[in-house]
């Protein structure tokens, strides 16, 4: 994967800090060389930035053989059946998986985010391409999938249920096939239930449809995540996966801004 490689030097009482990646304000962008390329002159913010990756709970740039280990967070992933590409981690639609066994970092909890950059062909299993779960069972589960047979291959379907299957799902028609979307899902327990759970395709809210109640808070699951399939909906993913983090708060909209930008520009 291109590494695009911008060192900011700040000379302050002597000390020299050395930042290996931009700041960017979407609402000033430019570009150079076809990569969108923005600048926050404070060195204080974009070294925070730098250090941003090493607050998720789990990060896998998936920039290698080694992809399932872990660049921040505190669970490797366990491969099975997959294959690396540029692009980042190939699943076949048939049995390819990443376990991430023992992660039990979103039980439990009020807040959380996914992230992930998506490259699906729309053909697995019975329609639905499993992105990331972490599932006791239907009713007692995280999902994030293409849509399938609820919300169509072009769209997504984001569970969270605690007692009850509820979910969202996006009606924009975004996520065309053999195309790098990112994919991102918020959760706030603490919202009213319309707003709790968030759907944003390549860094815009889309439009929800919906099922149930959003919960409060999630449930305190048994299984094991995994990323590349959903079990309750026995959804293989089909294309190729990239940079996918868990965070157990919800982003702010600078930051959700800030993971869509810097892989843009291939900083990531």
């Amino acid at each position: 994967m291109r590494k695009t490689l911008i060192t900011i030097l700040c000379l302050c009482a002597g000390v020299v800090f050395g930042v290996n990646s931009l700041v960017y304000d979407p609402n000033s962008l430019t570009t150079q060389d076809g990569h969108l390329i923005s600048w926050e002159h404070d060195i204080l913010e974009t070294i925070q930035f730098e250090s941003f990756w090493t607050n998720a709970v789990n990060f896998f740039d998936f920039n290698s053989s080694n992809a399932v280990n872990k660049v921040s967070g505190g669970v490797d992933g366990t491969p099975s059946n997959v294959t690396y590409s540029e692009g980042g981690v190939v699943f076949n639609g048939l049995d390819a998986v990443i376990q991430v066994t023992g992660d039990t970092s979103l039980s439990n909890v009020t807040e959380f985010t996914i992230s992930a950059w998506v490259n699906h062909d729309g053909t697995a299993g019975n329609g639905f391409d499993g992105i990331y779960a972490a599932e006791t069972d239907g009713n007692n589960s995280i999902l994030v999938a293409q849509g399938g047979s609820i919300a169509g291959s072009t769209n997504i379907i984001f569970r969270v249920g605690n007692g009850s299957g509820s979910y969202v799902y996006t009606t924009c028609g975004e996520l065309t096939p053999g195309t790098n979307h990112h994919v991102l899902v918020t959760y706030d327990g603490s919202e009213a239930a319309t707003n709790r759970a968030k759907i944003y395709i390549d860094n815009i809210a889309c439009p929800l449809g919906s099922s149930g109640t959003i919960p409060t808070s999630t449930a305190s699951f048994s299984g094991s995540p995994r990323i590349g399939y959903t079990p309750t909906l026995t959804s293989y993913f089909d294309g190729s996966l990239d940079n996918v983090s868990t965070y157990n708060r919800k982003l702010t909209d600078a930051e959700r801004s800030r993971l869509y930008f810097d892989y843009i520009a291939g900083d990531n």
